[in-house]
């Protein structure tokens, strides 16, 4: 026994063409109710994603102020250790051109 259905179905794949997509766009829209959303569905709408983007703007804020902070501990150890080998040069050339000559006298 043979059974057909009257349904069809889409196939997925990387490219629709053009006409296919215009077709799926009118079939889903004769098949689909207008609905027209109640007023407080938008109103609680719009505050959710004003809240939703104030934390995000928040929460990029504190990041961006976290990478600054470890920018600047990591910026002030390498010049603190730079600074430290540019004094310790800068000492031991001083030694080398104050310190006087000895030489070992033959007994």
């Amino acid at each position: 026994m043979s059974w057909k259905s009257n349904e069809k179905y889409v196939v997925l794949q990387d490219f629709v063409p053009v006409a296919e997509q215009r077709a799926i766009a009118a079939a889903v829209v004769a098949v689909m109710p207008s609905e027209k959303p109640s007023q407080v569905f938008v109103d609680q709408l719009s505050r959710d994603l004003l809240a939703e983007a104030r934390q995000r703007a928040s929460t990029r804020r504190q990041g961006a102020g976290q990478a600054v902070r470890v920018l600047g501990w990591v910026g002030g150890g390498i010049l603190s250790v730079i600074t430290g080998v540019l004094i310790w040069l800068l000492v031991q050339r001083s030694h080398e051109t104050h310190a006087p000559e000895l030489t070992l006298s033959g007994a």
